[in-house]
């Protein structure tokens, strides 16, 4: 009979390998409990999933300030854990998050500790990113952007604001070209580049002063056909140094859209110079594509990712400074429909709205649980019937150039050999177009804070960056005195919501008795299509037809299980499967017979009345949709469906 074990780890070295193994010092029995994956409901976000682990301190180990402990100093609050359970020849990833406390159990009756931990959306949470403007582009590439801004960057100029300093040429390549026409992938310019009829023909950015050698590097770049001739030639990104290259990603075929080509390696000890590389994989004639950004990231920091591209574009997209969670959920509620949260194996995923019906572990049946389960709850309640969906999206309303910012107040003081920085806020809005500031003519340094002293502008370092939604200007002051800002203005077109309301309404067929509208606003969304198509599907979805709240709750013993057990759906079920829930033998049953949604799960380790453990999984779940017609795989009126809900949109 299969036995199931518990493998916890922590990432002392901090570099993601989780050598430090703390199973033998779990304590048994333990509760192991997972609580907050995925979502509670339809519409709902996904928040963080929360663990608990027990374990002997009867050695001090686990004691933070216990010089004498093989984990000091190294064990403290922000070390990442990883928790899996291996049974029947699977090894199942149950947690992966970061410990947020450690309490020490100091008397004798304990000599234990209790790690806190939390998944890594609460990282994200923590973790400010700025995204610049971005126009027209799909809601996984945004996602993409947000996420490489929450790991950092290696890279000075990776997206082209005002040259191509750190890219060139190899392997025959034409000289890159800085272009502000056509798909930006971010404002204000992309990058193009010819290649030659010739493997590893493309582009090079030198990271050298950015890296060490012998350091592991994760790199990415977002890259496009130029043409439609162009369409369908395939590109591969490097990691390379002065002697040779060092990996190489998966090949890459370039369509229409932005895509993100990623690799991983490590850097020769002995190299000097350092490069990441996006090049043809074979010879394949002359063409061009076009790269919108770069990125590089130590690979310790880099965050796993799974990321739909999205079914949804957003016409503009910008963020200051933002928690990173804050912008990806807004994104994908934006995409209407779209999931967001972290594996169990610490893997950023991004479902987009088509997600369901197109990958098989929604759009099949990965386990048919009938009457096997612990416990079900299942509710029917009008709240949940919408009389009316009202759903609220926007135009925007594209103004002449002006001034957009003006410091206020003024002056401000540069101290001597120092710098100030000035945080610029467009006030909600994008700002296209943007002048860089000119000294004396939009903005003035004096030696005096009235202004009537000389004018200190030559000995300022100026530096701005523009991101669309917000700017940063920057002034370095080489002298031993102060130097007082007496003005700063920014120009730009200013691009702001409409001030009107536009609204997408829809009105079921057969209304429940009660008012009871369903209303959300989408402040990205301007497809008047995506958006009344979105509220017809709930009008339908929702306001036809009821929709249960059912939660079941599955176990197998623990921890000897046999085959024939639910232990394997009880570890290995996960957000996002299609699963069969039959509930028909009795007369005082839910009568469920049908397909489900798995949205939310919570895992533990129970002890059982009379003795022995079990392991169980609650499951919150959604109804499946009845059918869709997914282009390219079925037809009109076949059985692949078509839901009159819910067509492609």
């Amino acid at each position: 009979m299969p036995t199931a074990t518990i493998l916890a780890k922590l990432d002392l070295a901090a570099d993601r390998t989780f050598t430090t193994d703390i199973s033998a010092y779990l304590v048994d029995p333990q509760d192991l409990g997972v609580d907050g994956l995925g979502r509670e409901g339809d519409m709902d976000a996904a928040g963080p999933s929360r663990c608990q682990v027990l374990v002997d301190n009867a050695d001090g180990r686990f004691s933070t300030k216990n010089s004498g402990s093989p984990y000091y100093p190294n064990l403290k609050p922000g070390i990442l854990i990883r928790v899996q359970v291996p049974w029947n020849a699977v090894t199942y990833d149950y947690f992966l998050g970061i410990v947020t406390e450690i309490e020490v159990l100091p008397m004798p009756g304990d000599k234990l500790a209790r790690l806190t931990c939390i998944d890594m959306m609460a990282v994200l949470a923590a973790t400010d990113t700025r995204l610049a403007a971005m126009e027209s582009q799909y809601t996984g590439v945004i996602i993409d952007r947000l996420l490489d801004g929450a790991e950092g960057e290696l890279v000075n100029n990776p997206r082209f604001e005002s040259d191509l300093t750190g890219y060139s040429a190899i392997g025959g390549a034409s000289a890159p070209v800085r272009v502000t026409a056509g798909d930006l992938l971010h404002l204000p310019a992309a990058m193009t580049i010819a290649v030659s009829n010739a493997s590893a023909s493309g582009w090079r950015y030198d990271i050298t002063s950015k890296t060490a050698a012998g350091q592991k590097v994760t790199a990415a770049a977002y890259v496009r056909a130029e043409a439609d001739a162009d369409v369908g030639k395939t590109v591969v990104a490097r990691i390379a140094d002065n002697g040779g290259v060092r990996a190489t990603s998966s090949v890459i075929t370039l369509t229409a859209s932005y895509q993100r080509v990623a690799v991983s390696g490590t850097f020769d000890g002995a190299s000097t110079a350092r490069y990441v590389d996006v090049v043809t994989d074979a010879a394949q004639g002359v063409f061009t594509f076009r790269t919108g950004a770069s990125h590089a990231v130590a690979a310790v920091a880099a965050i796993p990712r799974a990321v739909d591209s999205g079914v949804a574009t957003i016409e503009r997209a910008y963020y200051p400074r933002t928690p990173a969670l804050a912008a990806i959920q807004e994104i994908r509620d934006n995409e209407l429909g779209g999931l967001f949260f972290i594996e169990p194996a610490g893997v950023a995923t991004f479902q987009d709205r088509s997600h369901r019906f197109r990958e098989a572990h929604s759009r099949t049946s990965q386990a048919t649980i009938a009457e096997k389960f612990k416990a079900i709850s299942y509710r029917e309640s009008l709240d949940d019937r919408p009389s009316e969906v009202r759903f609220y999206y926007t135009r925007w309303d594209v103004g002449a150039q002006a001034t957009v910012f003006s410091l206020a107040p003024a002056p401000r003081a540069i101290p001597a050999n120092g710098s100030l920085t000035v945080e610029i806020d467009y006030g909600g809005g994008l700002v296209r177009n943007t002048v860089v500031p000119v000294a004396n003519t939009h903005w003035k340094a004096n030696s005096l804070p009235d202004g009537t002293g000389s004018d200190d502008s030559g000995s300022l370092t100026f530096t701005f960056q523009d991101f669309g939604g917000a700017a940063e200007a920057k002034f370095t002051n080489s002298l031993s005195r102060s130097v007082y800002l007496t003005m700063l203005d920014v120009i730009g077109t200013p691009v702001r919501p409409a001030s009107d309301d536009v609204l997408a309404i829809a009105t079921p067929t057969t209304p429940p008795p009660l008012s009871n509208p369903l209303v959300h606003t989408y402040p990205l969304q301007t497809s008047e299509p995506h958006v009344q198509s979105w509220a017809d599907y709930h009008a339908k979805r929702h306001g036809d037809t009821q929709r249960e709240q059912m939660s079941i709750v599955i176990d197998a013993p623990w921890p000897d299980a046999a085959t024939g057990t639910l232990m394997a759906q009880v570890l290995g079920l996960d957000i996002g499967d299609r699963i069969t829930i039959s509930d028909t033998t009795f007369p005082f049953g839910s009568k469920v017979n049908g397909d489900y949604y798995v949205d939310s799960i919570s895992r533990r380790v129970v002890a059982e009345q009379g003795g022995g453990r079990r392991a169980e999984a609650t499951l919150q779940m959604s109804p499946a949709d009845l059918d869709y017609w997914i282009l390219d795989t079925g037809k009109l009126d076949d059985s692949a469906g078509v839901d009159n809900a819910r067509l492609a949109i």
